[in-house]
């Protein structure tokens, strides 16, 4: 076997082995979609995917993955940006 079909040979399998990492990994997602929608259906009575979910209250914004919630107050983010806002009109208004 010369060098240039050895090469060959060593793209053809490269392209293997993503091409079968791809297929894995996509296979493996929608199991879990698969997975997480029947279990809502069955446990909640509702139809959708909630792996990630997004909720907001008032001042609060809830993140929940995988049913851990991560809640974050947007208070603080509302006067920051505020604050930026007015001293970048100082700023540029002269």
């Amino acid at each position: 076997m010369g060098r240039l079909e050895r090469f060959r040979e060593l793209r053809k399998n490269r392209r293997r082995l993503l091409l079968l990492f791809f297929l894995s990994f996509l296979l493996f997602g929608s199991g879990i979609f698969v997975v997480d929608y029947t279990t809502n259906f069955l446990l909640k009575n509702e139809r959708r995917l909630n792996i990630v979910a997004f909720h907001s209250e008032d001042t609060q914004v809830e993140i929940r993955i995988m049913n851990k919630s991560l809640r974050i107050d947007t208070k603080y983010l509302v006067n920051d940006i505020e604050y930026v806002k007015k001293r970048l009109k100082d700023i540029f208004a002269d």
